[in-house]
């Protein structure tokens, strides 16, 4: 009930932008204004009172729940009602209206806080098309109406009794409103008002509650997967399916009302089907949208069996390491090994679990190095841990690259997916190490994996590989490589001569496919990528790297 008392005063200041939009201009202003201002200008500020009144209908609901982002641009919507209505008739009344909500919600900003929203920019812009289509079908049917009726005057109008009365009714204030006709009838008002009620009620969800089993999924259901993202179940922001019955589990997150599962679907094969139609049901009767970012050939038949959609989205790199050989790698990468090897270059192989503190330190100082060079943060969500392994993740393997001195200048993680089977994670490395450290790193650790009886390792997966095939599309890809690195990861992982493996996007409908798009690119922080690669691009100076971690010194201190 106070969330419906506080909705009250922003559809307020909404459906006043919108009736001043609606409504006929002062005649006295107007003219004072069309002295100054072109009449492009005032009707274009009059379709962006139009279009901001709507926003605001939209942003009540979440706003009035508390929701800091829908308030920070319900502000932004705020102050550009208030230029506007300055241009479009210097209706100042209206101006001071939305100046009063701009400063009410900037003074009470403190009280907003972070929710998940219902819908997503990519509704918003279904809901502009919307608007769109409507705007143009209703000026085309008044346009036709004028036309008709021009036409049965031309053509004589004693002809027809009561042309004369339907002809007052549909042009009674016609003279009132010349420069607005299109956007004055009473049907947009309440078209708008339904779109409201359908489109923002509901705005605000309800808070996702996860399983209340705490216990470790991997060790649960993950080892019987044999899925290289199976361990993403122990990623500490993902939300918990557990379906106790059929003994499986779905690890997820959600955007808006789209639920992107993160990881495999943990249990034996045969199971898989069961969990998953348990995840759909579990899914409907929260009312989100059931997607996936990554999944395997085999989790595809059991998704299609389900009434799911599925569109391949890259490939996966698996090295089978029972034929695995370096003379059948490439002459440079042979060079590499021998030559990072004279120089005095080794590395270790451990768990997570026996990792010493000092050596822990010093590879926090690269990852520290790393990531200030990328805009201090890193990316990435449905393909990886996103996190360092730590003594809890005792099935986790670190590889570490080490100086002729002993000093740590690379490093990867590997993550189980099942028996016998590794999934390659983190790949840091320090700026003054060489360039080939990184391929020497993972060459090395594969023969010591070969050695140990491991079968299969899984490397980077390569998004939209498909699409450097497609002769219009290598432009685009090359392009967009520089930016989200589409390219190198794959020319990376050919260095090794993998099999190469489908992964699928997974989406209820065609309908859902810009929503779970969107939700997976938020996920993995393309914005943010692009904002970085920018910055990059056009930083005159070098990026600021942090001094050097005095390694040595590091790990003379004592272990732990």
């Amino acid at each position: 009930m106070r969330n419906a008392r506080r909705m009250l005063p922003y559809c307020g200041v909404a459906l006043v932008n919108i009736f001043s939009t609606l409504l006929p201009v002062w005649p006295m202003r107007y003219e004072l204004l069309a002295r100054w201002l072109p009449k492009t200008l005032i009707q274009g500020a009059q379709f962006t009172t139009l279009g901001v009144g709507v926003t605001m209908l939209v942003l009540a609901a979440p706003v009035s729940g508390g929701h800091l982002k829908a308030a920070r641009l319900l502000m932004v919507c705020a102050g550009v009602a208030v230029v506007a209505n300055i241009l479009k008739g210097l209706d100042i009344e209206e101006a001071f209206i939305n100046g009063i909500l701009l400063a009410t919600l900037w003074h009470g900003r403190r009280r907003f806080h972070s929710l998940p929203l219902r819908y997503t920019p990519v509704d918003a812009a279904r809901l502009a098309l919307a608007l769109l289509a409507f705007l143009w079908l209703y000026n085309l049917a008044g346009v036709t109406l004028l036309r008709g009726l021009r036409s049965i005057m031309d053509g004589g109008a004693d002809a027809v009794v009561p042309l004369d009365r339907v002809i007052h009714i549909l042009t009674a204030k016609l003279q009132l409103e010349h420069l607005w006709f299109h956007e004055s009838q009473l049907i947009l008002p309440v078209f708008l008002l339904l779109i409201f009620l359908l489109f923002s009620w509901r705005a605000v969800m309800p808070a996702s509650r996860s399983s209340d089993d705490v216990s470790d999924l991997y060790a649960r259901f993950g080892r019987a997967s044999r899925n290289s993202l199976a361990y993403l179940a122990q990623r500490a922001d993902v939300l918990r399916f557990v379906d106790p019955q059929a003994g499986g589990a779905i690890t997820y997150r959600q955007i808006g009302r789209i639920a992107v599962q993160i990881g495999a679907i943990l249990g034996p094969p045969e199971r898989r089907g069961q969990i998953y139609r348990a995840f759909l049901d579990f899914c409907h009767s929260r009312n989100l949208i059931p997607s996936a970012a990554a999944i395997t050939a085999d989790e595809r038949e059991v998704v299609r069996a389900c009434g799911m959609h599925t569109i391949n989205i890259g490939t996966e790199a698996i090295v089978d390491l029972s034929g695995f050989r370096v003379e059948q790698l490439s002459k440079k990468m042979r060079w590499v090994q021998r030559s990072l090897s004279r120089r005095g270059y080794a590395i270790s192989l451990q768990k997570a679990s026996t990792i010493r503190r000092s050596l822990q330190a010093a590879l926090y100082g690269i990852d520290k190095e790393w990531r200030a060079a990328r805009g201090g943060r890193s990316h990435g969500c449905c393909m990886t841990l996103g996190r360092f392994p730590t003594f809890n993740d005792s099935e986790c393997l670190i590889a570490v690259a080490s100086d002729d001195g002993g000093v740590p200048v690379a490093y990867l993680t590997l993550l189980p997916g099942g028996e016998g089977y590794y999934s390659l994670d983190l790949t840091r490395r320090l700026q003054r190490a060489p360039n080939a450290i990184i391929e020497f790193l993972l060459l090395e650790v594969l023969c010591e994996l070969a050695r140990r009886g491991v079968s299969k390792v899984s490397l980077n997966f390569s998004t939209l590989s498909w699409l450097s095939s497609v002769r219009g599309l290598r432009r685009v890809m090359a392009v967009a490589g520089k930016t989200i690195q589409l390219g190198s990861l794959e020319a990376f992982n050919s260095k090794f001569k993998p099999a190469w493996e489908p992964r699928y996007l997974v989406f209820p409908s065609w309908y859902y496919l810009p929503d779970v798009a969107y939700a997976i690119l938020a996920l993995e922080g393309v914005d943010q990528m692009l904002a970085n690669a920018l910055a990059r691009r056009f930083r005159s100076l070098p990026a600021r790297v942090p001094p050097a971690v005095d390694f040595k010194s590091v790990l003379r201190g004592k272990s732990a």
